[in-house]
């Protein structure tokens, strides 16, 4: 308490707010702040700067959301799904995890 300067209960407030703001505060943010970050003590301070990057970071999310997704062309022929069932139905009989063909007894 002697060095963070707090002689009035107003202040002391103001500490313990920031100090549960901080601790909710985004990992990017907190990186972001390193700095700066033990001398930030004023809650209304902090309040505008996480405001900030999460306009930001808002604003980030949008422009990658509206990028044109790539279309990718069909791949016409046969089909994987249907190939698959047709091998897996073919002269197996189950026993366990393993698949025998007729022909291996």
């Amino acid at each position: 308490m002697e060095g963070l300067d707090v002689k009035t209960f107003d202040k002391l407030r103001d500490l313990m707010i920031a100090d549960q703001m901080k601790k909710r505060a985004p990992v990017e943010f907190k990186e972001r702040h390193l700095d700066e970050w033990p001398s930030i003590n004023c809650p209304v301070e902090l309040a505008e700067r996480l405001e900030q990057f999460e306009d930001v970071r808002r604003t980030l999310k949008q422009k990658t959301h509206t990028l044109t997704p790539v279309r990718r062309p069909e791949v016409r022929g046969s089909n994987q799904a249907e190939h698959f069932r047709k091998l897996n139905n073919h002269n197996t009989r189950r026993t366990g995890n393993f698949s025998i063909l007729k022909e291996d007894i």
